[in-house]
């Protein structure tokens, strides 16, 4: 019944494609080349992200991953693991009881990077909530667990944090044995 509001949410859920590179242009960047490996990374993330949304199968997202150029293959990955939960707001096949065991299936290289993405999701998904992501822990490897946390500081420190300076306090709402995690991102 939930692939029915594929065609509803896909249209909410997308990203700009170059919204990386744009939000970049607020840091120093001095060199063209620079600039031009933020915009490989931003592309790579958002790639993966909307493919892991848009794919049919999961299957599907391993083989495009394969494709990205190698330098910027983890931030496919990366994006991807940021799509798989609201992948699950309209298909069957994903769910956070699977989470670990569907992301590690699609390629086990980059389990350090979906764990970020996760964080990053929920930093968009829940943007001053950084507590939420432990309704993840009982899905999730407990040793790896606070990369979550990097992820959704990450996401505050890139997307919120320059154009809103007291973004910074959304920090420190995160329990306090994940704020050294939380300060990493």
């Amino acid at each position: 019944m939930r692939h029915l509001l594929r065609p509803l949410l896909l249209p909410f859920l997308r990203r700009h494609p170059d919204e990386v590179e744009k939000q970049a242009r607020h840091f120093s960047l001095e060199s063209r080349e620079g600039r031009e490996l933020v915009a490989g990374v931003g592309r790579a993330f958002l790639g993966g992200y909307h493919t892991m949304l848009e794919a049919r199968a999961l299957g599907d997202v391993s083989v495009a991953g394969l494709s990205v150029e190698p330098h910027y293959r983890p931030f496919f990955f990366e994006g991807a693991a940021m799509g798989y939960l609201p992948r699950a707001y309209f298909t069957e096949d994903a769910g956070r009881d699977r989470l670990e065991t569907d992301l590690l299936a699609i390629d086990p290289r980059f389990r350090y990077l979906y764990y970020v993405g996760l964080g990053f999701w929920f930093g968009f998904r829940h943007p001053g909530r950084p507590g939420v992501l432990e309704a993840l822990a009982p899905h999730l490897d407990p040793f790896y667990f606070p990369l979550c946390y990097d992820g959704f500081g990450f996401k505050v420190g890139f997307f919120d944090f320059p154009k809103r300076p007291v973004a910074r306090e959304i920090l420190d709402r995160a329990p306090a044995e994940r704020c050294a995690h939380i300060y990493q991102g």
